[in-house]
Formats: structure tokens, sequence, C-alpha cells
């Protein structure tokens, strides 16, 4: 028995990945230690002469890891890790279903929010499956942006809902070192 791989997933081979050491310093993804915005006020103006060295330094790393990166990754946030391990049990419980239950949340041409396994990258079908969700649903009569909570697994919609409070104090944070790092 062999195995055999939908044509549609196979990636032209000049689209391919190539197997090299990327050139992006030593290849480690950037670490940004979020731990000095739980122990200082981030001033709002940013020539308030309060911005401490520490978050100076953070705004300068973040700063850093976007230019360099495009993106980063975070330490010491202060969620809870038992939140972390309850959304991650949630979403692997979520993508175990069968196909027919996920796809009762299916996004569509009016709604894009929802379960979504037919991507694709240059004209390839994605290997991956997506639930988008918003922290704020929306509707001014042409677009919809509405969430679509499957029914399993239960307790999904409640373990979500508890990060956006997290998520929506990090946009927050977020806002205010662009502006400080905008203007300096």
């Amino acid at each position: 028995m062999s195995l055999k791989i939908d044509p549609a997933f196979i990636q032209a081979a000049e689209h391919r990945p190539k197997p090299t050491i990327s050139d992006a310093g030593a290849g480690t993804i950037p670490l940004i230690d979020l731990s000095p915005l739980l122990h200082h006020q981030i001033p709002s103006d940013p020539s308030d002469p309060a911005i401490t060295d520490e978050i100076s330094s953070l705004i300068a790393a973040i700063g850093a890891a976007c230019l360099d990166w495009g993106f980063f990754q975070v330490v010491n946030h202060g969620v809870d890790p038992q939140l972390l391990d309850r959304i991650q049990a949630a979403a692997v419980e979520f993508f175990a279903l069968p196909a027919e239950e996920k796809r009762k949340v299916k996004r569509d041409e009016v709604n894009p929010l929802g379960y979504y396994d037919s991507e694709n990258t240059k004209n390839v079908r994605d290997w991956k499956e997506v639930l988008d969700l918003v922290i704020r649903e929306y509707d001014d009569g042409l677009l919809v942006l509405k969430n679509r909570w499957p029914e399993y697994p239960p307790a999904m919609r409640s373990v979500f809902s508890l990060i956006y409070i997290y998520i929506y104090i990090y946009i927050y944070i977020y806002n205010i070192i662009v502006r400080i790092n905008i203007f300096k």
C-alpha cells in the first residue's frame, strides 16, 4: 500500500521551501519579555519623562523585532498558564472533531468568520484548518463579522472569551507603544 497525496496539496518545486538556514540573525525568533508592563505604568504621552528605561528598552526591542523579523514571541505576559492550557485543549478538541461537525460553523460569502479548510497559497491548497474569530463582533449592514461558535467543545466560547480580556489590554498597550515609538 502506497501513500497517496491529493495533488491539490502539492506545491510546485519553485514554490517549495528551501532547506537552508535563515539569514535573519542567529535564526532564533525574538523573545520579548513583557514583564516591565506588569510593573510600570505606561504613560500615554510620548514626551512624558516618566517612561522608564525598562519600558524604553521594551519599546526598542519590539520595534527591532518588527523591523528585523516581522513578528516575535512574548514571554512573561501575565496570562494564567492554566487559561492557556484550557484554550489549547479546546482548540485541539475542536479540530479533532469530524469534518461534518466543524463545517457546521463554516464561513460563507456574507460572514468571513468561522471554520475554513480550503485556503490556497500560490494556487495550491494549504495543509491547515482555521477557525477565525474576532474580539468584537461587527455588522454595519454591508460587512458582517459575527463569531460562529461551535456546539462542541461546549467550553470553547467561555474559555476563548476569557482570553479576550488579555487581548484587549495588550492591544491598548500596543497602541500606546506605537504612539510613543512613532513620536521619538
